[in-house]
């Protein structure tokens, strides 16, 4: 869990707000703000070789001119790119 998500977490409600309708607000801004997380990060992490596709990892792998050997796992070509 990264460092926005435990802040996101880490928010509680007083005491006489942990009841109906202040707490459905605060878990829909929860779920509001992981979703937006979700779309700020998204670009970022397509530039990581260990998480992007497989489509943007072959061009990953012909900028930096690494060719994929026959027979390499998928795995160990996110590896050496």
């Amino acid at each position: 869990m990264n460092e926005f998500m435990k802040k996101l977490a880490g928010m509680v409600l007083p005491s006489w707000m942990d009841r109906g309708e202040p707490r459905k607000l605060l878990q829909t801004a929860r779920r509001f703000w992981a979703e937006v997380y979700g779309w700020v990060t998204w670009p970022l992490n397509q530039f990581d070789p260990l998480t992007c596709t497989p489509a943007l990892l072959n061009l990953l792998a012909y900028d930096r001119d690494i060719s994929r050997f026959d027979g390499e796992p998928l795995e160990l070509f996110r590896r050496r790119v």
